[in-house]
């Protein structure tokens, strides 16, 4: 309508073009010009969106968030493809058409590993077209990039092809957690996972990116490793990051488009079935994981398949009970379910008993919860108009700024792992994709700025030493040097990345601190390294602060 009185009312005013004032073809010509020229103000001035950057202003984030321009990026939605609907479903059809039909085929080597129950998993090792047909290898020490996919997600998802070529592209090794097992709350398998890696490349530092439910897996094992006080992680990210499955159902259930409360179950549906086809403890007949397979609610799918699991004694590795009320009286704190309710969810499961009694305790402690735990550098992106995870809901935002290791994107639009711009909309890499990579880049850069800062401070304090020892007769060279001076570690090139990323505090380094003033006695490089020096210079407090790294 807009328009069409734009139309008549510049022909009234006379600066439409002599051609364009009579006749149908020239009215009709001259309204879809104007048509297209306020399509794009509208797109330009109101579809085009700077994103809201949020994080503690610490000496660390702030050199992250400069050197990765999170606050200059802007993200540009593919025109006519602007809103939730476009981005979550027509651009994933797109971009999956993309994936297999005009993307090449990727090779894996597939790395199996054992867990801590005696379950098989696959680590998949992306290898690049440059190393099959020139046999070029990636050194050890390059960067490792850890994906992990969404619910009933595989390693050739479009996303997880997308990410893998432009990680590749950047010199990172890409590998790729194949998860099957249905228990998001179960970190144990990861911590073997990651075991399986830095034993291969012990020093090559290790990012991970987690897709939507991905999210699930992965805060909870940063969390577990915030209480341990070590991370094997340099740092990490998540893209449209699912911390709470029964919020998450709830608010797609509650949407009056059925497809995604469909799209949600279904993918339930692939995760039940992968798990007990791969679970080696399985205490389901095929008729039990029928029925359980046959309720098509995504929530009460996986509470029934919860009660389904053996539990796992983490000390003896060994099945202690088994959850099932059906094939066992298990002896715990939780007063188990009767037979009845197991049942119900088979013949009313829009009124049956949930969650069972022995699941309370996992649905009460979902990822969401976790969030004051983690202590790895961590960048969470989100769109408020995503139709699968609510922004507002999915997790307390209040409590994520309150931590100093996360620092949050968000924007207006973008869907679910949407996010897809003009550039590169086919086979190109989505705006959020683009900016994780971009952000890894800056916390690898800076923990090589740190590395290179410590290999010449050990140097400084390993000559000074020498030169004070000169004129010390029948010493041997060894006697002369610091033990932490002359460890393996004391060279940049042969220190973990792992202990780079922990050297300085993230959360209390300020601008203008100085570790050693005028008139103070130098600390040694093992006081540096163990983090035991005051913010004024001195020794013996050991300050508190996060795994992720500093400068």
């Amino acid at each position: 309508m807009t328009s069409i009185s734009m139309t008549f009312l510049a022909r009234w005013a006379g600066f439409l073009p002599t051609k364009f004032r009579h006749g149908k073809s020239g009215l009709f010509t001259a309204c879809c010009f104007f048509y297209v020229w306020n399509w794009f103000l509208y797109y330009r001035f109101y579809v085009i969106e700077s994103p809201i950057i949020s994080y503690k202003r610490t000496f660390w984030n702030v050199t992250i968030a400069e050197r990765a321009k999170l606050s200059t990026s802007r993200f540009a939605p593919f025109p006519f493809l602007t809103n939730t609907h476009m981005q979550t479903v027509m651009c994933t059809v797109f971009a999956e058409f993309a994936s297999r039909y005009l993307m090449r085929p990727l090779e894996w080597v597939s790395e199996p590993f054992t867990s801590f129950d005696g379950n098989k998993f696959n680590l998949d090792y992306y290898i690049p077209e440059s190393q099959l047909e020139e046999d070029e290898e990636l050194s050890t020490e390059a960067p490792i990039i850890f994906l992990l996919y969404g619910i009933g997600g595989t390693k050739n998802d479009h996303y997880i092809k997308r990410l893998t070529l432009a990680s590749t592209s950047r010199g990172y090794r890409v590998v790729v957690f194949s998860y099957w097992r249905l228990d998001w709350m179960e970190t144990r398998d990861m911590e073997m996972a990651l075991e399986s890696v830095k034993a291969k490349y012990p020093m090559a530092p290790i990012c991970a990116i987690a897709c939507s439910a991905g999210a699930h897996v992965l805060f909870p094992f940063l969390a577990d490793c915030g209480r341990k006080g070590k991370s094997p992680f340099v740092c990490a990210a998540s893209i449209s990051g699912c911390l709470d499955f029964e919020r998450t159902y709830k608010f797609v259930e509650s949407n009056q488009n059925r497809a995604y409360r469909n799209m949600l179950t279904n993918a339930m549906y692939r995760c039940v079935k992968r798990h007990h086809e791969n679970c080696i403890h399985n205490t389901m007949t095929e008729e039990d994981l029928n029925k359980v397979l046959s309720i098509r609610r995504a929530n009460i799918m996986y509470d029934r398949h919860l009660s389904t699991l053996l539990k796992f004694n983490g000390a003896s590795g060994m099945n202690v009970f088994g959850s099932n009320p059906k094939f066992s009286s298990p002896e715990d704190t939780f007063a188990y379910s009767s037979k009845e309710a197991y049942n119900g969810a088979f013949t009313d499961p829009m009124n049956c008993e949930y969650p069972l009694k022995e699941n309370i305790h996992h649905f009460a402690t979902p990822a969401r919860t976790m969030i004051s735990d983690i202590a790895t550098t961590l960048l969470m992106v989100h769109a408020k108009d995503d139709t699968m995870v609510s922004y507002a809901d999915c997790v307390d935002w209040n409590e994520v700024k309150e931590n100093q290791n996360i620092i949050t994107v968000t924007t207006k639009r973008g869907g679910h792992i949407g996010f897809h711009e003009w550039k590169g909309f086919l086979s190109g890499l989505s705006w959020a994709e683009n900016m994780v990579l971009d952000y890894i880049s800056s916390v690898l850069e800076a923990n090589a700025q740190t590395g290179f800062l410590i290999d010449v401070m050990s140097r400084g304090l390993e000559q000074e030493f020498v030169d004070a020892h000169s004129s010390m007769d029948e010493v041997r060279t060894d006697d002369l040097v610091p033990p932490a001076l002359h460890s393996p570690t004391s060279r940049w090139k042969s220190l973990h990345p792992s202990a780079v990323a922990s050297i300085c505090s993230s959360s209390n380094i300020t601008t203008g601190t100085r570790l050693v003033r005028d008139g103070k006695s130098k600390p040694s490089f093992h006081s540096i390294l163990s983090g035991e020096i005051s913010d004024d210079g001195s020794h013996g407090r050991k300050r508190s602060g996060s795994i992720g790294g500093g400068i």
